[in-house]
């Protein structure tokens, strides 16, 4: 706003301005302006392409060059846009109807041929500086409105970072308000100030000394901002803040601008402006309005912007804790699987014992028999070779041996139970081997990928691996209907259903009866798994699918069984429920829906 004025004037040769022009030159008459001279109005508008800050241009004018006032008015005007250069005319002749003309084309000013040339050019030319300089100030003081403005508008678009929000901001106001100089000051918690590099200087003046200051006690007055978050307009002369200012900048300050930038109630700066005499009088209430208006709006953005900041935040918090719970949930279910698995492993192993046990069993009556006919296969070898030497003597004697020895070993039962024993420890191995082939079976289907499956099928199967956990106690009583195929993880499937049937078992403390019937019901498969417990009580029955929920002792049960299987029977878009209760027992409902599998290998056999 401080840039040096200049004044340009067109003319070539002789004229009755020339000495009021000349006299324009001189360094008492325009003090601080620059005089240039150009000869013609094509040199002129070149001149100002390059000088667009030009205050006043003067064209010695006669009526024959009308058509040079034409083009110099449409080059500054249309072409260049340029609305505050001041357009003089000093007339050479009075030809009225080419000084309408000229004023029709956007001339600001025209002397007319007379006395006191000198004295009118410079009175004129005064009025004009005076003139540009308020239209040029009114100009940046409008751009520097439109830029606060939209960089506040681009802030909340997240084109702009908040620095360069901040600094436009700071920017701005300095322009608006005249200041010598706009600082940020960063108001800390523990009472001292911080003052920013985001800094506004206006031409000429030097504030390196000052922001040297970097910290400070908070002064009243900045307290006072600070807490009660208002704008503030200090203007006393004997304020010594203004007085140390003044001198730390080298120019007079007659004043101090002070508003607050705010987020979530908290003042997290100040702007602090400092005004020059020509300053204060710019200060006005429409220039407040907008200046709170403009800092309410940067802190409510500041405070979004903050907001989504720690939206995104939690947002990654939250994400990484969900991850964290669903890797946590594949440990807590593989937990509980391999709890499963132990239990099922101690009645597999009380299974395989039994055959196992009376096979061995087996063996030591097995050695003795063998040693028996060993000793009777050697009396017949011998007897017949005496028979071959025909030693009839020694012949009756052995065939007595043989006789008492044959009565003795009771050789009739040795060779049937012999027989015997071999038929039994085939039987246990028999059971060993259909043990361990059904085990193989439910583990193949152990698979996390989702195919045809038979639920009859994975019932029986899990049928036969809990044989050791049901023992002889638990009479199982199936009903299957016929059923298609149902497209689903048959391992995860094959554990709901472990789980369920081995809750009814462990819910009968002596013998029980646990039915299970399969049907279909509209687009779903069904199975309906019934014991003859005792049923579940109101108050538990609503938190059996909780986790880590159980009514077991400590160390029998996680809770996790059903919470699992209610998931997994979820994941696969089915239903998990208990269907009936009572006092007589309680039914488990597994709903599955027929997957388009099944539909579109009914359409293939159609």
């Amino acid at each position: 706003m401080n840039t040096q004025q200049s004044v340009v004037y067109v003319g070539s040769g002789e004229s009755q301005w020339q000495d009021a022009l000349d006299g324009l030159a001189e360094p008492s008459a325009l003090p601080g302006v620059r005089i240039e001279k150009m000869q013609n109005a094509k040199k002129a508008v070149k001149y100002l392409r390059k000088n667009p800050q030009t205050a006043v241009i003067i064209v010695v004018f006669c009526s024959s060059d009308i058509a040079a006032i034409e083009y110099l008015s449409k080059s500054i005007r249309d072409a260049m846009h340029n609305q505050t250069v001041r357009i003089m005319v000093c007339a050479e002749d009075t030809d009225t109807a080419g000084i309408r003309l000229v004023r029709e084309l956007g001339v600001n000013a025209v002397l007319m041929p007379g006395q006191d040339h000198k004295d009118r050019l410079l009175s004129q030319v005064s009025a004009e500086l005076h003139t540009n300089a308020l239209m040029s100030g009114t100009q940046v003081r409008h751009q520097a409105e439109t830029d606060m403005l939209s960089a506040i508008a681009r802030f909340s678009r997240l084109e702009m970072k908040l620095s360069a929000c901040l600094a436009e901001l700071v920017q701005s106001t300095g322009l608006l308000t005249g200041a010598s100089m706009v600082n940020v000051i960063m108001a800390r918690r523990n009472g001292l100030l911080k003052r920013s590099s985001l800094i506004y200087q206006a031409e000429g003046v030097d504030a390196s000394e000052w922001l040297s200051q970097d910290q400070e006690p908070i002064s009243p007055q900045l307290l006072t901002v600070v807490e009660e978050a208002r704008l503030q307009l200090r203007v006393q002369a004997d304020d010594p803040e203004l007085i140390a200012a003044s001198k730390a900048m080298g120019c007079e300050i007659a004043g101090r601008f002070i508003y607050p930038l705010r987020s979530f109630g908290r003042t997290m700066c100040l702007v602090e402006c400092w005004l020059p005499a020509d300053g204060l009088k710019l200060v006005s209430v429409d220039l407040v309005r907008l200046i709170e208006k403009s800092s309410e709006q940067f802190s409510l953005l500041f405070e979004r912007k903050q907001a989504d900041s720690e939206l995104k935040r939690q947002y990654k918090r939250l994400k990484f804790t969900l991850d964290e719970l669903s890797t946590t949930q594949n440990a807590l279910y593989h937990s509980e699987k391999l709890a499963s698995l132990g239990q099922l492993a101690a009645g597999i192993a009380h299974e395989i014992n039994n055959p196992v046990a009376y096979v061995m069993g087996n063996f030591n009556p097995l050695n003795e028999y063998v040693d028996s006919m060993t000793k009777m296969l050697d009396l017949h070898s011998q007897f017949v070779s005496l028979i071959d030497e025909s030693d009839v003597s020694v012949g009756s004697e052995l065939r007595q041996q043989i006789d008492k020895v044959g009565t003795d070993l009771d050789m009739d039962y040795v060779m049937e139970d012999v027989r015997s024993l071999v038929s039994d420890s085939k039987d246990g191995l028999v059971r060993v081997r259909e043990i361990i082939v059904n085990l193989n079976e439910f583990a193949r289907q152990d698979s996390v990928d989702i195919a045809p499956t038979d639920l009859n099928a994975s019932i029986e199967g899990t049928l036969k691996v809990l044989k050791g956990e049901l023992h002889q106690r638990i009479e199982i009583q199936l009903s299957l209907g016929e059923l298609p195929l149902v497209s689903c993880q048959a391992g995860l499937i094959n554990q709901v259903l472990l789980n369920v049937i081995k809750n009814g078992a462990q819910s009968m403390a002596d013998h029980g009866v646990i039915k299970i019937s399969s049907k279909v019901e509209s687009d779903y498969v069904v199975v309906r798994v019934r014991d003859s417990g005792s049923g579940i009580p109101p108050d538990v029955l609503e938190k059996i699918f909780d986790p880590f929920f159980t009514t077991k002792p400590v160390g029998e049960g996680t809770g996790l069984g059903l919470s699992l299987c209610h998931g997994i029977v979820e994941r696969h878009h089915g239903v998990l429920e208990v269907s009936e209760t009572s006092a007589e027992g309680t039914e488990f409902r597994l709903a599955l829906p027929i997957d388009s599998v099944n539909k579109h290998s009914e359409r293939q056999a159609a």
